[in-house]
C-alpha cells in the first residue's frame, strides 16, 4: 500500500471527517443550548430564592411585631382578668355584707302539708327556745323556706344534703345584727339535739343546723373546704361574718380560706 493517500481516498476521508465534525458541532450546539437553558433556569431559581428570602425576612419581621403584640395582649388579658376577679370579689363581699343579719336553719322538715301556709316564724322561735335565746316577733324581719334547687350542687357533698327528699332550708333575716350574732353563737347547743327537741310533733330524729347565709360563691368555696377538711383530717371548720375558717387541732393556728388556692396552699 502506498504511504500517500490517493486523491480519492483523501476526499473520502475529508468527507468522513466533515460528517463526524458536523455531528460533534451539532451536539456541542445542543449542549450550549442546554447550558444556556440551565443558566436561565438557575437565574430564574436564584431570583425565586431571593424573592423567597425577601418574603421570609418580611415574615420574620412581621412575626416579631406579632410576638410583641401577643405579649402585650397577654399582659392586657391578665390585667383584665385580675380586674374581673377583683370586681367579682368586691361584689361577693358586698352581697355577703348584705346578708349579715341572715341565718339559715337546715334539716327541719316541713310541718304543714301546704308549705305556703307553714308558719316558719313559729319554727324559728322554737329553735330559739331550744338554744336558749330570747326571741320575739319584733326581732324577725322576715323568714321563709328556700327552694331546694337554691343550693349549689357542690353543697350536696354534706351528709345533711344526701337524703332525698331534702328538707328546704329556712332563711331568717333579723331586725338587728346583735340578735343575729347571739342566735348564731348559740348554734353549738344543737349538738346532740334533733328536730324532736323542738316540740313541734316532729319524730324524724333528724339533726338540725344553724349556718350563716352565705353567697352562692362562698357556699361553693365552703363545700370544697369541707371536703378538704375530711380528706386532710382537720378537726374544725366554721364561718364568721361570711368568712371561712379552719383549724386542724385545738393547739394549731386558725386558717382563713378566702379562695380555692388557699385550700391547696394552706391545708396540709
Amino acid at each position: 500500500m502506498s504511504e500517500k493517500l490517493t486523491e480519492k481516498q483523501q476526499k473520502t476521508l475529508e468527507s468522513l471527517l466533515d460528517s463526524k465534525l458536523e455531528i460533534i458541532t451539532d451536539k456541542l450546539c445542543e449542549i450550549d443550548r442546554k447550558v444556556e437553558d440551565a443558566s436561565k433556569s438557575l437565574s430564574f431559581l436564584s431570583n425565586k430564592v431571593d424573592d423567597a428570602l425577601s418574603k421570609l425576612k418580611k415574615l420574620e419581621e412581621a412575626k416579631k411585631v406579632s410576638d410583641k403584640e401577643i405579649v402585650k395582649l397577654k399582659s392586657d388579658l391578665k390585667v383584665a382578668k385580675d380586674c374581673l376577679h377583683t370586681y367579682q370579689a368586691a361584689l361577693n363581699d358586698l352581697e355577703q355584707y348584705s346578708r349579715r343579719e341572715c341565718l339559715e336553719l337546715r334539716g327541719i322538715p316541713v310541718i304543714s302539708r301546704d308549705i305556703s301556709r307553714e308558719n316558719t316564724e313559729d319554727i324559728v322561735k322554737h329553735v330559739a327556745d331550744c338554744i336558749g335565746v330570747e326571741l320575739c316577733s319584733d326581732d324577725i324581719s322576715i323568714c321563709h323556706r328556700l327552694p331546694v334547687n337554691n343550693m349549689p350542687a357542690q353543697m350536696e357533698t354534706r351528709s345533711s344534703y344526701k337524703r332525698r327528699p331534702m328538707n328546704p332550708t329556712i332563711i331568717v333575716k333579723f331586725v338587728r345584727c346583735k340578735k343575729c350574732k347571739e342566735f348564731y353563737r348559740a348554734r353549738n347547743i344543737l349538738r346532740g339535739k334533733t328536730v324532736n327537741d323542738l316540740n313541734l310533733n316532729l319524730n324524724t330524729g333528724e339533726r338540725m343546723f344553724i349556718a350563716e347565709s352565705l353567697t352562692r360563691a362562698n357556699k361553693v368555696l365552703f363545700s370544697k373546704a369541707l371536703q378538704a377538711k375530711k380528706d386532710r383530717h382537720f378537726k374544725y371548720i366554721w364561718t364568721s361574718q361570711g368568712k371561712i375558717f379552719m383549724r386542724k387541732e385545738d393547739s394549731t393556728n386558725v386558717i382563713q380560706i378566702s379562695c380555692e388556692k388557699d385550700i391547696e396552699s394552706k391545708i396540709h
